[in-house]
């Protein structure tokens, strides 16, 4: 879960430093709750209809908000239509999250080939198709792309263009069903596929020079929805 607007400060949410970690009693409870729900409700439970292989720590739960006050671009949930005064939440079924460590580039470009890269590389062609991907911009990164000039539409556009192996490597790593064809040399596997596919948000703290990259569960796109508030007066 993705949070947004002023419902963040209301809530006291963490936004910044140790996104991830647990310690904010308003992040870990709300993940917490929705996936007690799942289990006690719906019987998410392991062996039942939870048939998940390896599992997930994100399945304990993953709230998080993004630091809009420290970002170089709009919201998040403005990107997606809604007015900046507005609350909204952001859900969607997430893999296990891959830690970016570009630490030594000088150029936006360094940080987005490196993104690019990793994409290409998570969970190596499986699903590619259907995916989304949740980019956590961290704040050192971000303040660099955004002093730099980049904006989330020309991000999303580089990212895309270079997050691809060919289709033969792809099957050298038992990652595609099949033997090799001759055609496979020069057959793209886009990571995500479309621009729009790679959703990007800025968080974290600025105690290093780090971003995190999230594959959304193939099939299953993320979903943006306002907030309201009950008028209790």
């Amino acid at each position: 879960m993705l949070i947004n607007g002023p419902i963040r400060h209301q809530l006291g949410l963490n936004c910044t430093d140790n996104l991830f970690s647990p310690g904010n009693r308003a992040n870990m409870t709300i993940g917490r709750a929705l996936r007690l729900i799942l289990i006690n409700v719906f019987e998410q439970r392991p062996g039942i209809l939870d048939r998940g292989c390896m599992g997930s720590l994100t399945k304990f739960g993953v709230c998080i908000g993004e630091d809009e006050e420290r970002s170089p671009w709009e919201p998040f949930h403005v990107s997606r239509g809604y007015a900046p005064e507005d609350s909204t939440v952001t859900v969607a079924t997430i893999q296990d999250p891959e830690m970016l460590g570009n630490r030594y580039g000088q150029t936006g470009e360094s940080i987005l080939d490196a993104t690019a890269d990793a994409m290409a590389s998570h969970g190596l062609a499986v699903h590619f198709n259907e995916t989304q991907w949740l980019w956590v911009a961290g704040h050192w990164h971000a303040e660099m792309l955004g002093r730099q000039g980049w904006d989330r539409a020309r991000m999303q556009q580089y990212i895309h263009e270079r997050a691809w192996r060919p289709r033969s490597a792809y099957k050298r790593l038992g990652a595609i069903r099949g033997g090799l064809t001759p055609e496979d040399d020069d057959t793209r596997v886009y990571a995500a596929p479309k621009p729009e596919d790679i959703l990007i948000i800025k968080a974290g703290g600025d105690s290093g020079i780090y971003s995190e990259l999230i594959k959304i569960y193939y099939g299953l796109l993320a979903h943006t929805t306002r907030i309201r508030i009950p008028d209790t007066a």
